[in-house]
């Protein structure tokens, strides 16, 4: 079994479906899996952690529409979260 330590949200991962493979970034993390945006809508795909991937050099994507606008709402209450010590 993988940890879920191994991933964060807002992550970017592979998803390995058969002889598929889709990027998807992480919405949430649960103890048998993840939610996980693999499109411009809002809503993710639970996907089990054996199937999934970091993928390493996800930091030079600066810009996409995965998950909608859901991450810029997260991030911005997480800076609020930060501000106020929590």
């Amino acid at each position: 079994m993988i940890d879920k330590e191994k991933f964060k949200v807002g992550e970017y991962i592979v998803y390995v479906n058969g002889d598929k493979y889709e990027l998807g970034r992480i919405k949430s993390l649960h103890d048998n899996g993840a939610f996980v945006a693999y499109h411009g809508g809002e809503t993710g795909a639970k996907t089990r952690y054996e199937d999934m991937h970091k993928l390493v050099n996800g930091y030079c994507i600066t810009k996409t529409t995965l998950g909608g606008d859901f991450f810029k709402r997260w991030i911005i209450a997480n800076l609020k979260r930060r501000r106020r010590g929590w």
